[in-house]
């Protein structure tokens, strides 16, 4: 059979109280357009990374525009996702969100860029153990 192109429902952040957690106590990291929140999992339940996407209602008054930021977002993660975060999943889970700041649509490869960007800040930070 071909590849799944698909992104895993488990690893969608979709708890309301884990998204209130991530905001409250969480990391950041800008990469123009996207802002990164994150924060370290350690729940015996959820070994991985789960992600959420975000567009101000305020920006952009169309769902049609901020769905389409949110696939653009969205796939650009589910590309690049696993050769800069995927080591980390075996030792602890991430909680991430990814905020769209722009006001503008921006195309998909800027987006994409600084979503690889973003995911590489990331990694680096938890590779230095400076969230320990």
């Amino acid at each position: 059979m071909g590849r799944t192109f698909t992104f895993p429902s488990d690893y969608r952040l979709k708890s309301r109280k884990k998204i209130e957690d991530l905001f409250r106590s969480s990391r950041s990291v800008l990469a123009h357009p996207v802002l990164f929140k994150y924060q370290l999992n350690h729940d015996s339940e959820a070994a991985f990374i789960q992600v959420a996407f975000s567009i101000s209602k305020k920006s952009f008054k169309k769902a049609v525009d901020r769905n389409q930021i949110k696939r653009r977002m969205r796939e650009a993660y589910r590309l690049n996702w696993k050769e800069l975060l995927n080591p980390f999943e075996a030792e602890f889970g991430l909680n991430i969100m990814l905020i769209y700041l722009d006001k503008e649509i921006q195309e998909y490869a800027k987006i994409e860029a600084s979503v690889k960007k973003g995911l590489l800040k990331i990694a680096d930070e938890t590779r230095s153990n400076k969230l320990r």
